[in-house]
């Protein structure tokens, strides 16, 4: 009974109720403005709260074009609600790959939120992946405000740091790099051996 709780919380934390709320609310307005936009919105609402309950209750690896479907799902969602229009490039020369559960959603909502939001201005995020003698790159990359990383609160920024540590629970190999520059971007640069 007390792991079921436990568990139950974990899904209601990485569901974060506030969030969904908002969105909530955006797609009822949105309907009632622009049906077809509300109609997207809800459609993308939808994968990414099945993505996010499924991740939720797995604990694993999954294939990278289903982890990557989830995080597309909350970019959209995000272009919707945006007062500033959002770009999403994705450059995959390699797929056949898995990952963990939750790496690559928490690092593209932190390029949006803290990277592209505050820059009021369209702004750019980049998916990239590539592979070179069994060695899998991947790259999430903004042109948003760009930090000090040196000046991060890492009690704040958790999430972000604990990307490597997460990769490394199933590849031992795996870093995770940042690299940012004010007003030019922050780009995230995860490696690891297949």
């Amino acid at each position: 009974m007390k792991e079921q709780k436990e568990q139950n919380r974990k899904v209601i934390e990485k569901l974060r109720p506030h969030y969904i709320f908002n969105v909530l609310w955006n797609i009822q307005y949105l309907y009632r403005v622009d049906p077809k936009r509300g109609e997207k919105m809800l459609m993308d609402f939808s994968s990414f709260l099945r993505g996010k309950i499924n991740d939720s209750c797995y604990d694993g690896l999954i294939r990278f074009p289903e982890l990557f479907g989830h995080t597309r799902a909350y970019i959209e969602m995000e272009q919707v609600r945006a007062s500033n229009p959002i770009i999403l490039e994705t450059n995959f020369d390699f797929v056949e790959f898995e990952m963990p559960v939750g790496v690559i959603q928490p690092l593209v909502e932190n390029a949006i939120k803290h990277g592209l939001f505050a820059k009021r201005t369209e702004g750019k995020i980049t998916v990239s992946t590539s592979v070179s003698n069994d060695e899998v790159c991947v790259t999430i990359e903004d042109d948003g405000v760009g930090f000090d990383i040196n000046e991060v609160d890492k009690t704040r920024a958790g999430n972000i740091f604990e990307v490597e540590e997460r990769m490394r629970e199933y590849y031992p190999n795996a870093k995770v790099v940042f690299d940012s520059k004010i007003d030019i971007g922050t780009k995230v640069t995860i490696t690891f051996t297949i």
